[in-house]
């Protein structure tokens, strides 16, 4: 009896070790975080995050606000938390990003995380379509403070900056630095800020000695702000149309998207190489 006792606590052993095993490997064989435990290039790619364990520590950060998360559905807004989790919490902060990042069509995306997607969703006869544009502000060491609303792109550089809120944030003596474009002085001086602009030559032949020491130096921040922008223009969900599925939270997710720029890291270590390979 001894003997049957021993025989079937290995075997329950044995099958507890087996069906860990299996479940091991189910983790990474689907498509989830686990999948790409060991390799950052490819965290990196599927959700903008630089290591597996930025994408953690981020989660742990976030995760005590999944009890006031709500949840959106084809037919509408749901209750705070769905009946039946089909998907860990983890994971599904790893779909949004890799929705995020790669801008993946609806039924593709579905297939992948074996979702279901209904017809209204993935399917619509409105033709025309508008652009939007956005305003962001950066900070001199990179990091991105401010994210407008989106606007329809027909709106000028200086009716965005008057509506979007940015001016009330601003400080007197702060110092603005914008694109040549931006015909916004007389906004900034109201508020007794300074507005940086590149030089240009209007009626002279020549940029002066002291032009061209101030068109050096505001390049230098340019190239900052131009690898913040682009960090942004990597996450592709903003590539091509929105589907009506997510046009009610579009400036949720590019409120997101620009935030999330700043969890990648010093724009300074940025090289052509990893913007490449990111892309």
């Amino acid at each position: 009896m001894r003997v049957l006792k021993e025989a079937a606590a290995a075997t329950k052993e044995s099958s507890e070790a087996k069906i860990q095993e299996l479940e091991a490997n189910l983790k990474i064989s689907r498509f989830g975080l686990e999948r790409f435990s060991k390799d950052n290039a490819l965290v990196r790619f599927y959700t903008g995050f630089p290591t597996y364990d930025h994408f953690k520590l981020f989660f742990e950060l976030v995760k005590p606000t999944a009890e006031t998360m709500v949840y959106v559905y084809a037919s509408g807004i749901g209750a705070n938390r769905p009946g039946v989790r089909k998907m860990q919490l983890i994971d599904e902060l790893f779909l949004f990003c890799v929705r995020l990042k790669l801008g993946l069509f609806e039924l593709d995306f579905a297939q992948r995380f074996s979702l279901h997607v209904s017809s209204s969703q993935l399917y619509s006869s409105y033709k025309s379509s508008t652009t939007l544009k956005g305003l962001i502000g950066i900070a001199p060491h990179g990091a991105i403070t401010f994210v407008s609303s989106l606007y329809t792109g027909s709106i000028s550089d200086k009716e965005i900056t008057r509506c979007s809120g940015i001016l009330d944030l601003l400080e007197a003596h702060d110092s603005v630095m914008a694109d040549k474009g931006f015909d916004i002085e007389d906004l900034l001086s109201s508020k007794q800020v300074s507005l940086n602009l590149p030089p240009f030559l209007q009626n002279q032949t020549q940029f002066s000695a002291q032009d061209v020491l101030e068109t050096k130096t505001i390049a230098k921040v340019r190239i900052h702000v131009e690898r913040a922008i682009r960090r942004i223009k990597e996450f592709h969900i903003f590539d091509s149309d929105i589907s009506l599925s997510i046009l009610g939270s579009v400036n949720q997710l590019y409120t997101v998207a620009c935030l999330l720029t700043n969890f990648q890291g010093a724009l300074i270590k940025d090289t052509d190489d990893s913007d490449t390979t990111n892309n």
